[in-house]
């Protein structure tokens, strides 16, 4: 009995560390959106593009201190990483969005897309938990192309 004991308490031991809520876990039922204010800027008129994510869950999800909004170009049919918008400074390591809370981030076209005229779109860095385990879908967190012209 006391053989079957030991490595049985060893399993128990063992499996006490492991969590059920993994990072997929963490995302499952997290949900956001993503729009911005219009469907095509100008580069000459140096229009402001303003970009807002709504949390449509019940419980916050997280955007990391440092950047976590980027654009995207579409070149030959895919979405290149171009770069993001801006840096955060802050306290902590995560900005807190509540259930149902808006972050609207609004900056120039003619400064930040730089790659010029184009079809682009916008992507957050959203997560289910403050320690940015848990990355929410990409579907979600993707504004719909828009269009920049000279």
């Amino acid at each position: 009995m006391q053989r079957l004991l030991l490595p049985v308490l060893a399993l128990l031991a063992l499996s006490g560390g492991c969590r059920r809520d993994g990072p997929t876990d963490l995302a499952a039922g997290a949900s956001v959106r993503v729009t911005s204010d219009r469907a095509q800027y100008s580069v000459a008129a140096n229009d402001v593009a303003r970009v807002t994510i709504t949390n449509e869950s019940d419980r916050a999800v997280y955007l990391p201190m440092a950047q976590y909004v980027l654009h995207e170009h579409l070149v030959d049919g895919a979405w290149r990483d171009e770069s993001s918008w801006f840096t955060v400074d802050g306290i902590g390591m995560s900005i807190e969005v509540p259930p149902g809370a808006t972050l609207t981030d609004g900056l120039s076209v003619a400064r930040y897309l730089v790659k010029g005229p184009g079809t682009y779109r916008f992507r957050y860095l959203v997560f289910a938990d403050a320690q940015w385990r848990s990355p929410l879908p990409v579907d979600q967190r993707v504004s719909a192309p828009f269009l920049v012209t000279p």
